[in-house]
């Protein structure tokens, strides 16, 4: 190696240059200390990027958003942004005692909306559409329901009874009733079904799914959807309500 003041040809591990007496050690310590430093300065800035990043997706409770907490009686987590670009304006608040997920819509700086009953109201309404649905069918059936996410706090308050969230909260509820092909008797049993729930005021849209026997059971919600949209069952329907008004609409294959 070189010396680094007189260019003179030294050993590696001299430690002083034999034609101009440079220290060598006080040289070699210099570069091992700036080395750990930039080290350093890389695993801070990395770490800070990752702060960053972390902080940009979970953010403290504002003033403003601590509504949620004030018109609540929950216990609630920090709010994370969605990360789905459909849904890149709603906060997601995790709440203690809830299965699901309340979703917080921000309009505006001082304005939010949420799905904060729906959520409340989750099981109740699962077993009240389950017990609908068994009132006309045989146990040959599979209900998959989906849990609404659409805001509702602009219709009902946080306090509001089950049934005046049923009557007024215009959300429409979404399920898929998938039924055995060899335990379907008619379309009248579809018809008072839909009857029923458009007169206790529930808003909805779901499909109806006859399957045949060998595929009953197969497959989950999201596949039976896909399929019944691209007729792949011999017959199914999509049912909804508007201005209570019940609307059947059969697609076959």
């Amino acid at each position: 190696m070189e010396c680094p003041n007189c260019k003179n040809v030294i050993n590696a591990n001299s430690k002083f240059c034999s034609k101009c007496g440079k220290n060598l050690v006080e040289q070699r310590e210099r570069k091992k200390f700036l080395k750990v430093l930039l080290i350093y300065f890389l695993v801070v800035g990395i770490v800070s990027i990752g702060v960053f990043f972390y902080l940009s997706n979970y953010v403290l409770l504002t003033d403003t958003e601590k509504y949620m907490l004030d018109t609540y009686d929950v216990q609630c987590n920090q709010l994370k942004k969605s990360d789905d670009k459909l849904l890149k304006k709603y906060y997601i608040l995790k709440c203690n005692g809830f299965d699901e997920r309340v979703y917080i819509y921000k309009k505006t700086n001082d304005e939010f909306y949420d799905n904060y009953v729906a959520v409340k109201y989750d099981k109740q309404m699962r077993e009240f559409l389950n017990n609908k649905v068994n009132t006309y069918f045989s146990k040959e059936i599979n209900f998959h329901y989906s849990m609404n996410k659409e805001y509702v706090s602009q219709d009902v308050s946080a306090d509001a009874s089950f049934d005046d969230y049923v009557k007024e909260s215009n959300a429409k509820v979404s399920f898929i009733l998938e039924i055995k092909e060899s335990s379907y008797s008619s379309d009248e049993q579809i018809k008072k079904l839909a009857d029923e729930l458009n007169n206790v005021g529930l808003s909805y849209h779901f499909r109806v799914i006859v399957i045949n026997d060998k595929e009953f059971g197969k497959y989950d919600s999201t596949e039976l959807s896909s399929k019944a949209s691209f007729l792949e069952f011999d017959k199914s329907a999509i049912v909804s309500n508007e201005n209570d008004e019940v609307n059947i609409r059969w697609l076959v294959s």
